[in-house]
């Protein structure tokens, strides 16, 4: 498809051929016109994906605490050369294990 533009429409828009020509490939990669002028959306960006999959695999858990300790947490999770999500993961792998040896034995 040639797309044509006379020199009125230009300086009217103030925009540049090369500015119109982009948009008009722009457009086409957004939006692939198939079936008779039928449009279909661009596919996910990868971001939605992974939430996408996050969301299937993994719930959330909100932990709220007092101002200021979150620093502690980082701290302490830092000079044990952890992520604050992977020390609070592994506080309570272990408080559960040794409850359940108290419980047990």
């Amino acid at each position: 498809m040639y797309m044509y533009f006379s020199i009125d429409e230009i300086t009217k828009d103030t925009c540049t051929l090369l500015d119109k020509w982009y948009m008009y490939i722009y457009s086409k990669i957004c939006y692939n016109e198939y079936n008779g002028g039928g449009a279909q959306k661009m596919a996910k960006t990868r971001s939605e994906i992974n939430n996408a999959y996050a969301k299937k695999a993994y719930d959330d858990i909100r932990l709220q605490v007092p101002k200021g300790q979150k620093d502690i947490i980082k701290a302490h999770a830092l000079n044990r050369n952890e992520t604050i999500g992977g020390f609070i993961k592994r506080a309570i792998n272990e408080t559960m294990a040794r409850d359940k040896e108290k419980t047990e034995g």
